[in-house]
């Protein structure tokens, strides 16, 4: 007799868009502007506390669009921190 265990895991996508907060509400509005060819790397907060942690693995990146956009896809369910480098 063989034991064999399945998880249905659905796969997820991070999208969004990077923007200049100007006036730090957390709100993308009029005048702030969006940020382009900025590098989005998703890593796993493996502690769950919100912060980015020393070995805490890198899930997957992506390079923001024309528009700021980002989507980085085939992304297990979790708790995951988004860290955005704008270009130099």
């Amino acid at each position: 007799m063989v034991n064999v265990n399945f998880i249905d895991t659905i796969f997820r996508s991070v999208t969004g868009t990077a923007y200049n907060d100007v006036n730090d509400d957390g709100v993308h509005g009029l005048g702030e502007p969006r940020i382009t060819n900025a590098l989005v790397e998703l890593y796993d907060d493996v502690d769950s506390n919100g912060l980015l942690d020393a070995g805490e693995p890198l899930i997957g990146t992506d390079i923001t669009d024309a528009q700021g956009n980002y989507a980085i896809l085939g992304v297990r369910p979790g708790t995951w921190i988004i860290k955005i480098r704008p270009p130099s």
